[in-house]
């Protein structure tokens, strides 16, 4: 399936197995998830692209709020925390991508040099 955010489907085929893209979000950075025990899917399909684990460099922060409200637990291949980046695929076809961070702000990820070269 075609991603309809360019920027991650770039870094998914540009990733190495480790999929793990390190971004630092600046000050007052909107954060935010998703209560799983409250989604009404009979307008829409949630697909959860990306997981946030830690905010403003540590875990604490997100650790205590997944403590008080363990319904907003995202989790992609082990990896725990907050949204990061969602699509909303709405029934009318429409669709909404959501972002907790800026593409300016991505610091680093794990990339296969192999595939940068191949571009």
């Amino acid at each position: 399936m075609k991603c309809v955010s360019t920027q991650l489907e770039k870094l998914g085929k540009l990733s190495d197995s480790n999929m793990q893209a390190c971004v630092h979000a600046l000050g007052g950075t909107l954060a935010y998830s998703i209560d799983f025990n409250n989604l009404d899917s009979s307008m829409y399909d949630l697909e959860l692209l990306t997981v946030a684990t830690h905010l403003d460099d540590s875990t604490q922060m997100i650790d205590t709020y997944l403590k008080n409200n363990p319904q907003h637990k995202c989790e992609i291949n082990r990896c725990v925390g907050i949204a990061g980046h969602t699509i909303i695929h709405f029934k009318n076809r429409g669709k909404i991508l959501t972002s907790s961070s800026h593409w300016i702000e991505l610091d680093n990820f794990s990339v296969d040099d192999k595939k940068v070269e191949e571009g």
